[in-house]
C-alpha cells in the first residue's frame, strides 16, 4: 500500500501533465485556424468594399 500510493500519485501527475500539453497544442492549432479565417474574412470584406466604391 505504501509503495503503491506514490506510484499512483506520480502516474496521476504525469497523466495530468500530458493532458495539459495536448490541450496546449490543440489551442495553438485552433488559434492559428481562427486567425487565418479572420484574416481571410477581412481581406474578402476589404476587396468587396473596393468593388462597391468602384461601381
Amino acid at each position: 500500500m505504501l509503495k503503491g500510493l506514490p506510484l499512483a500519485l506520480g502516474l496521476s501527475i504525469g497523466w495530468l501533465g500530458l493532458q495539459l500539453i495536448r490541450n496546449e497544442k490543440r489551442l495553438r492549432l485552433r488559434y492559428v485556424d481562427l486567425r487565418e479565417t479572420l484574416e481571410s474574412y477581412q481581406s474578402n470584406s476589404h476587396d468587396a468594399s473596393k468593388k462597391i466604391k468602384q461601381s
